[in-house]
């Protein structure tokens, strides 16, 4: 494998390939008799006199130098201060792993003694890892050290401790190896293998890459399981642990296919006999795929895997380089982001087995690979494992958690080795009691209807404004009395209790009054935006089954004859004044429907969800305490009505006493004439999507000291978020689907980088993140945002199916109440907050509007000239996100 030693710069520039033993020792030591016995034995074995020689040779090749000097460096740190000079020491071990090695100059090691007192030193042996592995190094530190040097017979007891079984005689079958290495990878390319937990680093170039680790011991009740299973079941101590490895990486990223390297002696088992042979390094890193079936029993699996693994030894000789050549997976990728190495028995056990003086000496083996975490097993009595990561990539406590499964997995294979393999555990009992720590929301809400909640704050204020639009303005006591009216007066042309009515209106002061009197009358509205296609409004209304349709005067141009009966408010006021303006008695339910408003449906038909009052309540009450809104307030509306967050616009001030400004729509999605408006009225309090801020911001608008922002909608960046902050009071983002009413999370952001987080669960609310076999996972790993409470909607109107499908009873331990399934992908982060992190499909938000691509491309299809269609969301950074629609057009018919 020289030439691939060689071509290996950015390993030999990054310290990936370099080795460090870091020995402690409680004597005296003598640095010039120390070094000469460095020299004999590199003098004694040629293994550590190789380099790798490139010049006037077709490609590199390994030699074996004579004459080599090693050359023992030792610095006295005795009259440094005791405190600090282990952090002198990491930060020599830090500069030390920066040099690397020349891969043509011997010798690739270096030996460095510091005396910290009279009877206690610190030795480091670093090496280029090509030079030894664990056995040899053993080897190699024994025989310095011990006082035979140089007497070393191959029949001692050392030898015997630290031998190994020769490896196969046999010739490669170059075709052979191929055709099996081609046929383990088939299928395999793109991105690696995912660790579930990882992240983009924020390195900054030329700077070296640091490192963490973290270690557990198994019990030997454990240890001693998992040896007799292997033995029961015709596999390995090996396999298991690489079975666990596997199973963790599957329940991390959902993948059931996973690959990850594994490092292996090529010289095969455990020794019986001593071996002659020099020192060296035997060992080979390969990719080992495995297949997850969680269906099939623990020992099932652990027979299969095992069968597997006997199909690659004739060929675990075949260099890393020539794999990765014969495989499907793209230059310059690599075939895995984890390496597990089964190690055997530790360096420091090795050597204190001997007894005597090595019982008071420690050893530690610093060593990075070129992946971002490498699992160390030492399968003793007591199972040790030990993990290795990349700062940056992997932060500390993601990683000690990442370990912990690793042991909790490992466990559940001794303890139940009869139980389906989905049934392992992975989370810890204190891990679950902590999710649901983060789902304590309880608080006290009334069962009111959120009507109950209008007219209470029209009793404490009802000559203050409670709503203004173009001019012109109500009192709460006028709003009230006027939507009083409308709903005795919906009721006089047929309205019954339980049924809905469309509001198709444009923003004034009368859809406000209407939409009240509505709800009022016992029924619940339908909100439809005059903007949309007449096939979409046409559609809803049928669905719907509307009762009555509330609208204006000037939108009957766009009425049907086939549509609901129209309530033009405008036009019969004189009607309407004449009814009594007294609160009405409920007619209805104890908890109906609020509102019914449509989504995007990936079918090709929008789907109604089934808010009711007690769900809307909720929210509101939530809302009103954080991000919190009260009688000085000032809320400037510019949502239309039938995107959900309009519903926090409209009745939020109205159950605090906040004053609310209603925006024509014209003003509202143009950012100057919005950055005029804003300016005008001073809001204290604004809700928009980012879309909509970013537009504000780029036509100059320079914010507002005392205003409140909400960005809800779509997804919130970083760059947006702390411009934002610099020109606002505070900025808050939410989160949360039309099915769990309108806000689910709700978080404060602060200045900072990386993802802007969606925050922790609102009043009554609580939020899981779940597997695709709807298991809890960890703090950190990537799964579906499940969410339950008080929230949650109904439902879909007239359609069971799809509501069954996506409303699921809670499947987790002790849980109650139904879950929505949101299809967004999210993990848990610091102190219980959520981050989003994109769809489990293809639905996308555009300027806050959830689109399903699949329902414009059932649309498209329907036209006789396309014969097939794909719909992107595409984001070039100067415009917002916009859909773009590729056609194949069918020639033979015309558009």
């Amino acid at each position: 494998q020289a030439a691939a030693w060689w071509d290996r710069k950015a390993d030999r520039r990054e310290g990936r390939d370099l080795v460090q033993v870091l020995g402690t020792l409680h004597e005296a030591v003598d640095p010039s008799r120390l070094e000469e016995a460095w020299q004999r034995v590199v003098a004694r074995h040629p293994g550590l006199r190789t380099v790798i020689r490139s010049e006037d040779v077709p490609e590199p090749v390994q030699e074996v130098r004579g004459g080599v000097e090693v050359g023992l460096k030792f610095e006295d740190w005795s009259d440094r201060p005791e405190a600090s000079r282990e952090a002198l020491l990491e930060q020599w071990l830090q500069s030390d792993r920066l040099r690397g090695f020349d891969l043509d100059r011997p010798p690739l090691l270096r030996v460095t003694l510091f005396r910290f007192s009279e009877c206690e030193f610190r030795l480091v042996l670093t090496y280029h890892r090509m030079l030894l592995d664990a056995i040899s190094v053993a080897t190699v530190i024994h025989e310095v050290l011990d006082d035979r040097v140089g007497d070393r017979t191959p029949g001692d007891a050392s030898a015997v401790l630290f031998c190994r079984s020769p490896p196969p005689d046999r010739t490669p079958d170059v075709a052979a190896e191929q055709a099996y290495w081609r046929s383990h990878l088939r299928g395999v390319f793109g991105t690696p293998t995912s660790l579930g937990i990882d992240q983009t680093p924020e390195t900054i170039p030329g700077t070296p890459r640091a490192w963490g680790e973290h270690a557990i011991t198994l019990s030997a009740d454990v240890g001693r399981c998992l040896g007799n299973l292997a033995a029961k079941n015709g596999a390995s101590l090996e396999t298991l642990f690489r079975g666990a490895w596997a199973l963790l990486l599957h329940r991390y990223n959902g993948e059931p296919d996973v690959v990850f390297g594994v490092r292996s002696p090529t010289g095969g088992g455990s020794p019986k006999e001593p071996s002659r042979e020099p020192v060296g390094n035997r060992t080979n890193t390969l990719p080992l795929r495995i297949r997850i079936d969680e269906s099939g029993s623990v020992e099932q699996w652990i027979r299969k895997m095992g069968i597997d693994e006997a199909s690659v030894r004739p060929f675990e000789g075949t260099s890393l380089p020539r794999i990765r050549r014969w495989s499907e997976v793209e230059a310059g990728t690599p075939l895995f982001q984890s390496l597990l190495v089964l190690e055997g028995p530790s360096l420091n056990a090795r050597l204190r087995s001997l007894g005597d003086s090595w019982l008071t000496r420690e050893f530690r083996v610093l060593a990075r690979s070129g992946c971002p975490v490498t699992i160390h097993c030492h399968p003793e009595s007591e199972p040790a494992l030990r993990i290795v990561y990349e700062k940056g990539r992997i932060d500390d406590s993601a990683s000690a958690r990442m370990l912990g499964h690793f042991a909790r997995l490992l466990r559940g294979i001794a303890e139940a080795p009869e139980s389906p393999v989905g049934a392992l555990p992975l989370l810890s009992d204190a891990e679950l009691e902590q999710l649901e720590s983060w789902n304590d929301t309880r608080a006290e809400v009334p069962q009111v209807r959120v009507t109950d909640l209008i007219e209470a704050q029209v009793a404490r204020t009802p000559d203050r404004i409670a709503i203004a639009y173009g001019g012109s303005a109500w009192t709460f006591r006028e709003l009230d009395r006027r939507s009083n009216r409308i709903a005795r007066y919906l009721q006089r042309q047929g309205l019954c209790p339980g049924a809905r009515v469309g509001l198709l209106m444009e923003p004034s002061l009368e859809m406000v009054a209407g939409l009240l009197g509505i709800l009022k009358g016992g029924a619940a509205y339908v909100p439809l935006d005059p903007e949309l296609p007449e096939q979409r409004l046409e559609f809803m209304m049928r669905d719907a089954r509307l009762a009555l349709l509330v609208t204006q005067q000037r939108l009957r141009t766009i009425l049907r004859p086939r549509w609901p009966t129209p309530v033009f408010l405008d036009s019969v006021w004189q009607s309407i004044e004449a009814e009594d303006d007294q609160s009405l008695p409920w007619p209805g339910t104890a908890d109906p429907d609020a509102y019914v408003i449509y989504t995007s449906g990936s079918t090709g038909q929008p789907k109604g969800v089934c808010v009711p009052h007690s769900a809307l309540v909720n929210l509101l009450r939530a809302m009103r305490e954080r991000p919190g809104l009260g009688e000085a307030d000032v809320l400037l509306g510019i949502a239309t009505i039938s995107f959900d967050i309009a519903g926090l616009e409209l009745f939020l001030p109205l159950i605090t006493g906040a004053r609310l400004d209603l925006l024509d729509r014209r003003i509202a999605t143009d950012a100057r004439a919005l950055a005029e408006s804003i300016a005008e009225i001073q809001p204290t309090v604004m809700q928009a999507t980012p879309s909509l801020w970013r537009m504000l911001l780029e036509s100059g608008w320079e914010g507002d000291p005392n205003l409140k922002i909400i960005c809800g909608g779509e997804a919130l960046s970083r760059d947006l978020a702390n411009r934002l902050l610099a020109r606002c009071g505070s900025v808050w983002n939410g989160y949360g689907p039309t099915e769990t009413t309108i806000y689910s999370t709700m978080h404060r952001v602060e200045n900072g980088t990386g993802p802007v987080p969606i925050g922790r669960p609102i009043a009554n609310t609580r939020i899981y993140v779940l597997d695709s076999k709807l298991r809890a996972l960890p703090q950190g790993v990537a799964g579906e945002l499940v969410i339950g409470g008080a929230g949650v909607a109904r439902g879909y109107l007239g359609r069971p199916d799809l509501t069954a499908e996506k409303f699921i009873p809670n499947p987790l331990a002790g849980g109650e109440g139904r879950l929505y399934r949101t299809g967004d992908l999210a993990r848990h982060v610091a102190e219980g907050s959520l981050e989003y992190l994109g769809r489990t499909d293809d639905q996308v938000k555009i300027r806050g509007f959830r689109v399903e691509l699949g329902e414009i491309e059932f649309a498209l299809s329907r036209h006789p000239s396309v014969r097939q269609s794909v719909v992107l969301a595409r984001h070039d950074g100067r415009i917002a996100r916009r859909l773009v629609a590729y056609v194949v057009v069918d020639r033979s018919r015309k558009l």
